[in-house]
């Protein structure tokens, strides 16, 4: 050993290695989050690109939090929020930009966009105000302010503004587009139109200056230079079809059809991909020029594009039903049916289809599938409206207005349910211009005697279109409404001064002398009606009546026997041969009526009113059979003849033949929901069977609300009131049926019950005898003899 020397010591060598080691693995962490940040910021850009905005939002916050300093990223994220709408996060994210770097001057602009569009045009202008401060070249700051300067409603700062803008930079497109649209706003058109002029000159291929250049020439009815423009537009690209359409829809409404179908045509070279709006727009701009050869060409290109487009075939199928071609029109709309069972147009052309087709009850259906779907289109209530109306007119004969409003009919609106004037009132309220409807309200309200109603709809209707004959009809039959006979003449004569050869108007006339008591006046209307029109039935049929009433019958089949000659249409003379078998009827020659009945069953089969009138003869000599068969022919013409229907119950009923009187009751119901009689029979037929009774007060309490000032209605409900013991319900209903019919055998009989059950013994035994007295083989005359011991 060595004295005097240390030996080696290795904890120095040891203690640097540590160091050493701890530097290495900071940098190497130091490595990893720069590396990370990388990643993440690299990931994020590749999905902004694919448009997978919440994924790059995620991999932005990732790298936030790696580096929460850097005001780049935190931009980047403001710039996603804006991608999805998130306003809020946005300008937080560009606000914290700002905050770590002031002269983040592409934060400050977007920020001062979201000011902007949020109604805060002082903001804004700050942030506007910041960059051009800092960066007098900045188009989009200058752009910003003048933003910002319209929100003030200062055009005129705006317009300076972009004017600096545009010494600074001269090629701006959008400066120049943006000038074009404040001078057009300014109305110095001469200037915006140079403003669209200069984007042409430094971009012909723009496609925006085109399309404002043609309104702008438009608007100054310069019409030639906007179709100049228009082939000019040829040059530009990336036309935006919705730009286009608008602009054709623009030139439509000025009549500028050549403009406009240039326009809509371009957008259909512009579409791309399945998209078939541009065709759908030219076809329907075809259509609406009924130009339907072309309309139908169009959409059939735009199958070629799409073939399952609801939207196209729903339209198709209205073209055709336009041009009257039901099958094609059903078998497009079934088609768009297919691909969307809740199509509005195509459910609402359906129920059109239905319509036509006379299936009122499915029309109904379609149309308030389609009122579900759009509620604010006049169309499904109106037409819905006349499938209600028409519905409620099925079996019965619609005779004229005029007449119904003099009274001289029975019952003058009890052909249309409350729900039609509901709904056409919602489709006027929605299309106050919809004539057609204040027409059929106005018919709906004068067959219900609502005077005030009907007189609104007409003046209305006069209003919109003072000589429309069908209007002015309406105001002869309110005329006659409220008595005014004088001005319905008036009116009358009007018209013919106008038209001396409308039949109809003579025969309005006649109607009127008829009012009036003046029958020969009326005579010679009529006649003149006939004179132009022999097909004038209704004429034909007042001169007829007048020589009824004056019980003139064989002057009357003398007059239908002169009229034969000048007609030669066969269905034509079988009305007249049924009239003279009503003449006959009338005389009480049932006999002598039988063979005109006949001839025109002969000439017509489809005849529904003969083959009614010889149902009726058949009836009058007890002949059931014969009778029920021509019933059931009638209704296998018209399946829904209510008049038929009621016969056919009717009779069954008398029959006792209790399960088909109750089905053809039914089936009157089903027809006409409501029908007063058809639920009365029916109650009254219900009401003999314990577990029916329940239906059957439904059935007349709803007959007593249609027909309270029935004595048959009455007596039904009070019988059924009777029978469920309610007899201080029934006493007074049996007594007002009494007092209108004292000879009912059947009233006489059921009050007689219910004075019994009253202990009333006196008042029962004098009504009881009094049934006996009126009908000695009473049905229930055995019942009556055993409580009065006889």
């Amino acid at each position: 050993m060595i004295t005097g020397h240390k030996p080696i010591s290795y904890r120095c060598p040891i203690v640097l290695f540590a160091v050493v080691l701890a530097i290495l693995l900071c940098l190497a962490g130091c490595a990893s989050d720069a590396e990370k940040l990388a990643k993440h910021l690299k990931r994020a850009e590749a999905l902004v690109a694919q448009q997978r905005y919440n994924e790059a939002l995620i991999e932005y916050k990732n790298a936030s939090q790696l580096d929460p300093e850097n005001d780049n990223i935190h931009f980047q994220l403001g710039e996603i929020y804006l991608r999805l709408q998130n306003f809020e996060s946005a300008t937080r994210s560009f606000g914290q930009a700002i905050n770590l770097n002031e002269n983040n001057l592409a934060a400050h602009y977007k920020i001062g966009q979201i000011f902007l569009a949020a109604d805060r045009p002082m903001d804004a202008r700050r942030a506007a105000k910041f960059i051009i401060e800092n960066a007098p070249d900045n188009i989009d700051a200058y752009l910003l302010l003048a933003g910002v300067q319209v929100k003030e409603t200062n055009l005129s700062a705006a317009i300076q503004t972009l004017q600096q803008a545009v010494a600074i930079n001269p090629g701006s497109i959008r400066v120049w587009l943006f000038l074009g649209q404040l001078f057009t706003q300014k109305k110095n058109f001469k200037e915006a139109e140079n403003a669209y002029l200069q984007v042409i000159s430094i971009n012909a291929a723009r496609p925006e200056p085109y399309t404002r250049l043609i309104r702008l020439y438009g608007q100054n009815g310069r019409w030639e230079q906007a179709a100049a423009c228009a082939t000019k537009m040829k040059a530009a690209k990336q036309l935006d079809v919705q730009v286009l359409i608008d602009l054709a829809r623009f030139c439509e409404a000025n009549q500028q059809w050549h403009l406009a179908e240039t326009i809509y045509s371009k957008a259909t070279t512009s579409t791309t991909g399945t998209d078939t709006l541009a065709y759908l727009e030219l076809g329907n701009f075809y259509a609406r020029r009924h130009l339907f050869d072309q309309a139908l060409d169009t959409m059939k290109a735009a199958l070629r594009v799409n073939s399952k487009d609801p939207d196209i075939l729903a339209n198709m199928g209205r073209m055709y039903l336009d041009v009257g071609d039901r099958e094609a029109a059903r078998d497009v709309i079934e088609r768009a049916l297919l691909q969307n069972f809740d199509h509005q147009l195509a459910n609402y052309l359906q129920g059109e289809i239905y319509y036509l087709d006379r299936e009122y009850a499915q029309a109904i259906k379609k149309f308030e599938l389609s009122i579900q779907k759009d509620e604010n289109n006049f169309r499904p209530y109106y037409y819905k409206a006349l499938s209600v109306i028409r519905l409620g007119e099925r079996g019965q004969s619609r005779a004229d207005l005029s007449r119904a409003a003099a009274g001289l009919l029975d019952d003058a609106g009890a052909w249309v349910e409350k729900i039609a004037e509901s709904d056409l009132l919602k489709a006027i309220e929605l299309n106050p211009k919809l004539l057609q409807a204040k027409l059929v309200l106005a018919e709906l309200y004068l067959r219900q005697q609502k005077i005030g109603q009907a007189r609104e709809q007409i003046e209305a209707a006069l209003k919109q279109r003072p000589g429309d004959l069908k209007v002015l009809s309406l105001e002869g039959s309110l005329k006659i409404s409220q008595r005014n006979f004088k001005g319905a003449e008036a009116l009358c004569k009007s018209v013919l001064a106008q038209n001396p050869n409308l039949s109809d108007w003579h025969a309005r006339l006649g109607l009127v002398y008829r009012l009036m008591r003046r029958p020969d006046d009326a005579r010679k209307a009529f006649e003149r009606a006939l004179a132009l029109n022999p097909l004038q039935f209704e004429a034909l049929q007042a001169i007829i009546d007048m020589h009824l009433q004056d019980r003139q019958f064989a002057q009357a089949l003398d007059r239908c026997e002169a009229h034969k000659s000048k007609i030669s249409n066969n269905n034509a003379l079988a009305v007249i041969e049924n009239m003279q078998g009503g003449i006959y009827g009338a005389w009480n020659k049932p006999q002598k009526a039988r063979p005109y009945f006949e001839k025109a069953i002969a000439v017509n089969p489809d005849f529904i009113t003969a083959r009614m009138n010889l149902a009726w003869i058949e009836m009058l000599e007890d002949k059931y059979l014969q009778a029920v068969a021509q019933y059931e022919t009638v209704l296998q013409i018209n399946p829904r003849y209510l008049p038929a229907v009621m016969a056919l119950g009717s009779l069954h009923a008398s029959r006792k033949e209790k399960q088909l009187a109750v089905k053809y009751f039914r089936r009157a119901l089903d027809i006409k929901i409501g029908y007063g009689p058809a639920a009365n029979n029916l109650a009254f037929l219900l009401s003999s069977d314990a577990n029916s009774l329940r239906e059957a007060l439904d059935l007349a309490q709803l007959a007593y609300k249609k027909i309270p000032d029935d004595p048959i209605v009455k007596d039904t409900l009070g019988w059924i009131y009777y029978q469920i013991g309610d007899y201080y319900k029934a006493l007074p209903l049996l007594e007002a049926s009494l007092k209108m019919n004292p000879d009912s055998a059947l009233t006489n009989y059921h009050i007689g019950l219910t004075y019994y059950r009253e202990k009333q013994f006196a008042k029962a035994r004098e009504h009881l005898k009094r049934a006996l007295e009126l009908d000695p083989d009473f049905d229930e005359a055995d019942d009556i003899r055993a409580m009065l011991d006889e």
